[in-house]
C-alpha cells in the first residue's frame, strides 16, 4: 500500500483491525496532514512494534488532542528519541496515566525546553521516583515548584530528599537549587 498517496479524507476510514496490519515502514512515512487525521480509535490501535517507528518529526505532528488518546502502555513504548521531539503544545495535553506511564529512562529525555511546559496541574502526577530522575539540565519552574512540595501532605507516608534545579528568573536563564523533601504514600 502506498501510504503516501493517502489523503487525510481517506485515513479516518481505515479500521481498528487495519492500523496494526502497517508495516513499520508504512508507519515511517506517514505526512503530516495523515497523521493529524488519525482518530482516537485509530491511535489506540498502534502497537509496541509500531510505536517506536514513529519519526521524531512524526512525533511532533500530532495535534494537541491526540496527545491524550494514546494509552499509558503506547507511552511506555516511546523511545527515548522520540521524547525530545514532542512540542510545547504537546506537552501540556499529557493526562496524568500518561504521566505515570513514563519510565525513567524516558524521564531523562524531556529537554530544559520542555519541562516548563508541564503544567503546575501535571506536576503532582509524576511519582517521587520519576522526580529523583529529572536532572539539573531540567529545571523546573517556580510555579511548578509547590505542586511538588504539596506531595509531602499526605498520609503513611516515605520521606524523600533530593535536590532540584528551577528557574529563579526564566527570562535571564538563572538557575537555582534546592533541596526538596517529598513525602508519598
Amino acid at each position: 500500500m502506498q501510504i503516501q498517496a493517502l489523503t487525510s479524507e481517506q485515513i479516518p476510514h481505515f479500521t481498528k483491525e487495519q492500523i496494526p496490519s502497517f508495516t513499520t515502514k508504512q508507519i515511517s512515512v506517514f505526512i503530516i496532514e495523515q497523521i493529524q487525521a488519525l482518530t482516537q480509535e485509530q491511535i489506540q490501535e498502534f502497537t509496541e512494534a509500531q510505536i517506536p517507528h514513529f519519526t521524531k518529526e512524526q512525533i511532533s505532528y500530532f495535534r494537541k488532542k491526540q496527545i491524550p488518546w494514546f494509552t499509558d502502555w503506547q507511552i511506555t513504548w516511546l523511545t527515548t528519541e522520540q521524547i525530545p521531539a514532542f512540542t510545547s503544545e504537546q506537552i501540556p495535553a499529557f493526562i496524568q496515566q500518561q504521566i505515570k506511564a513514563l519510565r525513567e529512562d524516558q524521564i531523562q529525555e524531556f529537554t530544559e525546553a520542555q519541562i516548563p511546559h508541564f503544567t503546575k496541574e501535571q506536576i503532582p502526577s509524576f511519582t517521587t521516583k520519576q522526580i529523583k530522575n529529572f536532572t539539573w539540565k531540567q529545571p523546573f519552574t517556580a510555579e511548578q515548584i509547590p505542586p511538588l512540595h504539596n506531595k509531602t501532605n499526605s498520609s503513611n507516608t516515605t520521606n524523600s530528599n533530593f535536590m532540584i534545579s528551577w528557574w529563579s528568573n526564566p527570562s535571564t536563564h538563572n538557575k537555582t537549587n534546592t533541596s526538596i523533601n517529598i513525602t508519598t504514600n
